[in-house]
């Protein structure tokens, strides 16, 4: 089932976790830039990716490529994004959520800007053990 909601992210994050039918290379534009930062943990590495459009292709063929297969197939389940909040301030979209079933889990926090065409230009997330509960502490 597609996401609720309606910006950037969330139409990037069904495509990426194939809720809906696509390439989610075919949302970034020209000048695409992005950076994703992933800490230890669970025997993974730390990891921090960075780039433009070019770089997003090879990290996502690399990704697909390994011989334990992709993601959600190598952690043996279905591989989401949730988002549990997110808003539009000033041409920017800001998601807190979290990542499951993959080789990474964990909280992730995430910022988009899309052009007047709907094409995504800037991208970053940063994972985290820090779990958000829904009521106030």
């Amino acid at each position: 089932m597609a996401t609720r909601h309606e910006g950037i992210i969330a139409r990037w994050y069904d495509l990426v976790d194939g809720v809906v039918e696509g390439n989610p290379e075919d949302m970034l534009s020209e000048d695409f830039q992005f950076e994703m930062v992933y800490p230890a943990g669970g025997g993974a590495p730390e990891e921090r990716i960075s780039g433009g459009k070019e770089e997003y292709r090879q990290f996502r063929h690399t990704l697909y490529s390994r011989p334990e297969g992709p993601p959600a197939r190598a952690a043996g389940s279905e591989r989401r994004h949730h988002i549990r909040t997110i808003v539009l301030v000033d041409g920017v979209e800001f998601m807190l959520g979290e990542a499951t079933g993959g080789r990474r889990q964990g909280t992730i926090l995430a910022a988009a800007q899309a052009d007047s065409e709907g094409k995504m230009t800037r991208y970053m997330v940063v994972m985290s053990s820090v779990k958000f509960t829904g009521t106030p502490a």
